[in-house]
């Protein structure tokens, strides 16, 4: 009920406006109490938590990758092989959308859409380096015009988790002195739907 309903429309709009950090953080709160396993795991660190937490469940990324998603689709639908001229007249022009493109980069007077699209990309740790190429904290480059939208959530998604897989390596490292902690494995854990919900929240 909670991800079918609250979550959903809470964030409803997520692609045209910028949502509040206090409320995304109020949604990310009601969503590790929701999930069957973090509602059990009362003191379990919260890195832990959000890495047991799938991405669809997780607000604050959802709101994120629904910016980056629709100027991905702005993109796509301008630049696509199967697009003609006729259908088009209601869409953005190439040369609006790089200008659009330099004041998400400048972070220049921004609202609507464009704060909605920079603020996802500041919070999924990725910039803007010209209006189609997107940039992930490691360096990794990818084109908007050469990836399709769903693969550009899909790339976006995965440096997430590794982002969230970092976190708790250091939080494993300072807490417990345990330099090699790999949580790829807990994550195989979690994710292995034979094993009962109360043995992975032990």
């Amino acid at each position: 009920m909670y991800y079918a309903g609250v979550l959903t429309g809470s964030l409803y709009g997520s692609a045209s406006s910028s949502i509040p950090k206090a409320a995304l953080s109020e949604m990310l709160a009601g969503a590790l109490s929701a999930h069957p396993v973090t509602a059990r795991c009362k003191t379990v660190p919260k890195v832990l938590k959000l890495l047991a937490l799938p991405l669809s469940h997780n607000p604050v990324f959802q709101a994120a990758i629904t910016a980056i998603a629709r100027w991905a689709r702005e993109l796509h639908l301008r630049t696509s092989i199967y697009a003609c001229d006729k259908g088009q007249e209601d869409l953005l022009t190439i040369p609006v959308l790089r200008r659009l493109g330099e004041l998400v980069i400048r972070n220049d007077n921004l609202w609507g859409p464009l704060e909605a699209l920079r603020k996802g990309l500041d919070e999924v740790g990725w910039t803007m380096t010209e209006y189609h190429i997107l940039k992930s904290g490691e360096g990794k480059e990818l084109s908007m015009f050469m990836d399709s939208p769903a693969m550009v959530v899909s790339r976006i998604a995965e440096d997430y988790r590794r982002q969230q897989r970092i976190k708790v390596n250091s939080w494993a490292n300072e807490a417990h002195d345990f330099e090699d902690f790999d949580c790829r494995l807990l994550e195989a854990f979690l994710k292995n739907t034979k094993i009962p919900i109360l043995n992975k929240c032990r």
